[in-house]
């Protein structure tokens, strides 16, 4: 019976994390600059060096508005450090997304239509992922986030 138990716990993981993508999604998404005249064009991710952040946030989830001084602290500390930090809006309209995009004060990218999140397999929000500059995924994780202290080590960025 344990043995049993220990296949269907391995075959858990294996199509929860197993079959997540390994590589970033190479969507266009709309990158948001509410300062710039433009305001918006569509662009890819891109990780010029090193290790890159992405966070994914929705307008509606009370998680996301509760860390969102960690998020902001998080993004400060990593920019001080060269890792380049993006935010990622998406899963409701676009005029949530401009509200919610006025909470920071850096450009975000929209994902309208939810290809992003869901060629990602995320499981919720907000999400976090680490990738490399040929777009491998190195971690992976989601939930609230009390503090940029505990959101860099549960990362791996707290070195």
């Amino acid at each position: 019976m344990r043995l049993w138990h220990g296949v269907l716990a391995l075959v858990i993981v294996y199509f929860v994390w197993g079959r997540s993508p390994s590589n970033m999604p190479s969507e266009y998404l709309v990158y948001y600059d509410k300062t710039s005249t433009a305001h918006t064009s569509k662009r890819r991710l891109y990780c010029p060096e090193n290790r890159c952040l992405t966070i994914y946030l929705a307008p509606w989830c009370p998680q996301c508005k509760n860390s969102h001084a960690a998020i902001l602290d998080t993004v400060k500390q990593l920019e001080a450090r060269g890792i380049e930090t993006t935010i990622v809006l998406g899963l409701d309209k676009h005029e949530a997304l401009l509200s919610y995009a006025a909470d920071f004060p850096f450009p975000v990218y929209f994902d309208q239509n939810k290809a992003f999140f869901k060629s990602l397999d995320m499981k919720g929000v907000p999400s976090y992922v680490v990738w490399l500059p040929g777009g491998k995924i190195t971690t992976r994780n989601a939930g609230g986030a009390p503090s940029a202290e505990l959101l860099l080590k549960v990362l791996g960025l707290d070195n």
